[in-house]
């Protein structure tokens, strides 16, 4: 018998770290906030093989006036994230590397 899967608490790991302070936006989601328009739905699997949907939502520029875009990742309709990733900059905690 086997029981209940055990869930990671870094599932973003491969998708947001931390480091210098801020969090940073990696592998798909980079990908995806660098080269995806707004709307567009890409699918991705983490180091665990688990799918996720990485989503844009829009895009607007900062007050300082960098690129910034919206985003969601949602992973089996159990998790749910979202924030703001700006170009070079910290904002609502998530940082776009360029």
């Amino acid at each position: 018998m086997h029981g209940s899967p055990q869930r990671d608490e870094t599932d973003l790991a491969d998708l947001i770290t931390f480091g210098d302070g801020s969090l940073q936006a990696e592998g798909a989601l980079a990908q995806l906030l660098e080269t995806v328009k707004s709307g567009a739905v890409v699918s991705a699997r983490d180091v665990h093989c688990r799918a996720w949907q990485l989503k844009t939502i829009f895009s607007f520029r900062s007050m300082a006036n960098l690129p910034c875009r919206r985003y969601e990742l949602t992973n089996d309709a159990t998790r749910r994230f979202a924030g703001y990733a700006c170009c070079n900059t910290k904002l609502n905690g998530v940082q776009k590397r360029m």
